[in-house]
């Protein structure tokens, strides 16, 4: 077991251009090619509560939230776990990652990044310890894991080239073999500021809990946001077209909603579930919706033990559905 210190004043920088945030984390992989971690073993930053009461104390102090209840983000100075910046072939390998600070493990601007039996274990009372964040890369692959976390399990953000300041998506963006058990969300696109994401594959992933929002969450405009106070979701998400989405043998469990699609004006094209099964109804009826939004397949889908064949079974299972959609069996 490594243990990371429990002093904020101990963890270092990756370099920043003048102006731009630093990324302060415990494991740093900057500008590097061909490295990783590997096990058998067990990491624990320490993060909660220690590193979190630096920043962000307690709720029941009164200081960790605003006046209006919302917890107070640190994203200027938070501790991440581990930061992947400008890399490429990084991996990791058969570890436990325990009590992250903030975002776990965060992803910019890299590719052919991979993970292989990694768990995340970093569930407290606050949010922002995302498992997996990602920002302007491709080619990644997370394979035969579990994360357990108060806030979401793969949030996709937009990225810049730091040559040219041109936005970047995420692409080629695959999960196989994973549990996940989350309070907030597990894969969440949206807050205002959405990036073009095309060909994602979840292959035999089980959302077991997400009872705050939803197994799958893309909101790209505010409408979910209204009256909650998140000041970067009261825009609509630009330059965000979404293709190629894929959900196989997936399963999704009761806790929680299940899928939430909110596509505003932005393209959403090819999105599919294949051989996947909805558990019961959920906490909170899914959505479908979007102006631009292509016909959603359903291949072979269940909801509580009944193959979907028509919309109208569709909504019975607790979907509102404002989109075209089709069905295969």
């Amino acid at each position: 077991m490594i243990r990371g210190s429990t002093k904020s004043a101990d963890y270092i920088s990756a370099a920043a251009a003048p102006g731009e945030r630093q990324l302060r984390a415990m494991i740093i992989f900057n500008n590097v090619e061909n490295a990783g971690l590997m096990g058998r073993g067990g990491i624990d930053m320490q993060g909660y509560p220690w590193l979190w009461h630096d920043f962000q104390p307690d709720s029941s102090d009164g200081h960790a939230r605003d006046a209006d209840g919302k917890v107070i983000d640190p994203h200027g100075p938070g501790i991440r776990g581990y930061v992947v910046n400008n890399s490429r072939n990084i991996s990791f390998q058969d570890l436990l990652l325990l009590r992250g600070a903030y975002w776990t493990v965060h992803v910019i601007d890299s590719e052919y990044f991979s993970t292989h039996n990694i768990k995340i274990v970093s569930r407290k009372q606050q949010y922002h310890d995302d498992a997996y964040d990602f920002s302007g890369s491709k080619h990644i692959l997370i394979e035969d894991g579990f994360a357990m976390t108060m806030d979401d399990t793969w949030a996709l953000y937009r990225g810049r080239d730091a040559r040219t300041g041109e936005a970047k998506g995420i692409e080629d963006f695959v999960v196989k073999g994973f549990v996940n058990y989350t309070y907030t969300a597990g894969l969440a696109i949206g807050y205002g500021g959405a990036p073009a994401v095309k060909h994602v594959r979840f292959e035999d992933v089980h959302f077991i809990a997400n009872h705050n929002k939803y197994a799958i969450w893309i909101q790209l405009t505010p409408v979910y946001f209204t009256g909650r106070g998140y000041a970067a979701g009261s825009r609509p998400s630009q330059n965000a077209p979404l293709d190629d989405f894929r959900f196989v043998r997936c399963t999704f469990e009761n806790d929680g909603g299940h899928v939430y699609i909110d596509g505003g004006e932005q393209p959403l094209t090819s999105f599919a579930f294949e051989d996947c099964t909805f558990y019961f109804r959920a906490t909170r009826p899914g959505m479908l919706m979007g102006h631009n939004t292509g016909p959603v397949l359903f291949k072979n889908v269940k909801i509580n033990g009944a193959v979907v064949r028509d919309a109208e079974q569709l909504k019975q299972g607790g979907f509102d559905v404002l989109v075209p959609v089709k069905f295969e069996p």
